[in-house]
């Protein structure tokens, strides 16, 4: 949804999401990966309980250089907790 979705839309985005993958999906974690570039991505996650757990270096190729991604993640008991 880039380019659709503002980042005050994220942040009402992200919880319902959140939610229906735990409650309804019965999902035990959820993960993103972000651009190291991206920070307005990063702090959304962080904001939304996500754990920062790592970078994956030179992980895929962009218009022919390799790029890092890191990974987040949140877990089901984590997102329970609140």
């Amino acid at each position: 949804m880039p380019g659709l979705l503002g980042q005050r839309d994220h942040y009402e985005f992200y919880p319902l999401t959140l939610n229906w993958g735990f409650t309804e999906l019965g999902y035990n974690r959820i993960e993103a990966l972000v651009d190291t570039r991206n920070e307005g991505s990063k702090i959304v996650l962080l904001r939304n309980q996500f754990q920062h757990e790592g970078t994956l270096r030179e992980y895929e190729c962009e218009h022919g250089q390799f790029v890092d991604l890191e990974m987040y993640a949140i877990l089901r008991k984590d997102y329970l907790k609140g």
